[in-house]
C-alpha cells in the first residue's frame, strides 16, 4: 500500500527508481516525508531488485514495477519481456534506448494498476525535491467523458 494516510484529494505521490538512481530516490522520499500529512500517501515503483531491497530495508512504501498481473485488465502483451529486460540491465537506463523504452511501458502499466486501486496519482521524476505539497497547484474539474484515444479530455 501507499505510505501515510489518505490525502484529501485521494491522490498518491508516485515515483520510480532503479539502483543507479538510489541516492535521488532517498532524497525524493525524504522530501515527501518532510511534508507530513499534507503530502498524502506516496509510493515508489521499484524497477529492479536493488531498489526493492532498499525500500524494504528503509521502510519505504513501494511495490515492484510492474505489478505481478502486468497492470491488470489483460492486454499486457509482452510485459514480461520488458520486465525481464529491466531486471537484466544494471546501471543508468537513460542511455540504453531499448531499455529506456521498456521502462516507459513498465511505468505506464504500474500507473494504470495504481489508478485501478482507486487513487489518482501525482507522478514525478525521482530527481524532484518537493519543498511544499503540490496540491494547491492542481485544479480538478468535472469531466463529462472518458479521455479520447489521443488523450484529450472534454471538460464542462
Amino acid at each position: 500500500g501507499c505510505g501515510r494516510g489518505s490525502s484529501s484529494q485521494g491522490t498518491a505521490m508516485l515515483t520510480f527508481g532503479s539502483g543507479s538512481m538510489s541516492d535521488f530516490l532517498l532524497n525524493w522520499v525524504e522530501h515527501v516525508r518532510r511534508l507530513g500529512d499534507a503530502a498524502g500517501p506516496y509510493l515508489v515503483g521499484a524497477l529492479d531488485g536493488p531498489v526493492a531491497d532498499l525500500c524494504k530495508d528503509r521502510s519505504i512504501a513501494s511495490a515492484v514495477a510492474p505489478p505481478a498481473d502486468g497492470g491488470g485488465g489483460g492486454g499486457g502483451g509482452g510485459v514480461g519481456e520488458h520486465t525481464a529486460q529491466l531486471r537484466e540491465t544494471s546501471g543508468y537506463y537513460r542511455y540504453r534506448p531499448g531499455t529506456f523504452l521498456a521502462m516507459g511501458l513498465v511505468k505506464q502499466l504500474f500507473i494504470r494498476a495504481v489508478l485501478r486501486e482507486g487513487y489518482d496519482v501525482m507522478v514525478s521524476d525521482v530527481d524532484v525535491a518537493w519543498l511544499r505539497p503540490p496540491w494547491p497547484l492542481v485544479r480538478y474539474s468535472s469531466v463529462r467523458s472518458a479521455p479520447a484515444e489521443n488523450g484529450a479530455v472534454e471538460q464542462e
